[in-house]
């Protein structure tokens, strides 16, 4: 402020998952850092960019940490490494969720073993697979976020066809 630097500036705090267990709550989500329940992968980003994002505005737009890249080659008018699966979050910033192109799915995995963890997202539906911890069964879950955000009731038997698409 004092150089004269916010009016051209634009300043973003964001996290590649949720909190660590133990040393903050996620409370009502499930899970913590490292799990693919909402606790582990669900983050805020808070963003101030003056004359663009309006002060106190929210958003429900769903991103993921690999929109960053996108974000920032199209503010910066680079071009946009091919192999990325991001989505520029610059019509949002700007407060034009209309033109906000949003994820037909959004997809993350542990692949720590073999039997990896995986989550799938599309829509209001969370399909997970926990597949390397102990006492994992390789099942898949299905929770539908609009309904059950804290990931407590799998209604995947409830909904084999969105399963079968998910998988």
């Amino acid at each position: 402020k004092d150089l004269g630097l916010c009016e051209n500036t634009i300043i973003v705090f964001f996290s590649d998952n949720g909190g660590h267990g133990g040393v903050t709550s996620n409370s009502p989500l499930r899970g913590s850092k490292g799990m693919l329940y909402e606790g582990g992968i669900r983050s805020p980003c808070l963003a101030r960019w003056v004359g663009t994002v309006k002060a106190g505005s929210t958003s429900d737009h769903i991103s993921a940490f690999w929109d960053v890249l996108p974000t920032m080659a199209e503010l910066t008018g680079q071009p946009c490494p091919p192999q990325s699966t991001g989505v520029s979050m610059l019509p949002t910033l700007g407060g034009d969720n209309g033109s906000q192109k949003k994820h037909d799915y959004l997809y993350w995995e542990h692949p720590q073993a073999v039997k990896r963890d995986q989550a799938i997202r599309v829509g209001p539906w969370k399909g997970v697979v926990r597949g390397w911890k102990k006492g994992s069964t390789g099942a898949f879950e299905l929770y539908n976020l609009n309904d059950d955000l804290s990931e407590q009731h799998d209604v995947a038997a409830a909904h084999p066809e969105i399963v079968e698409k998910m998988q």
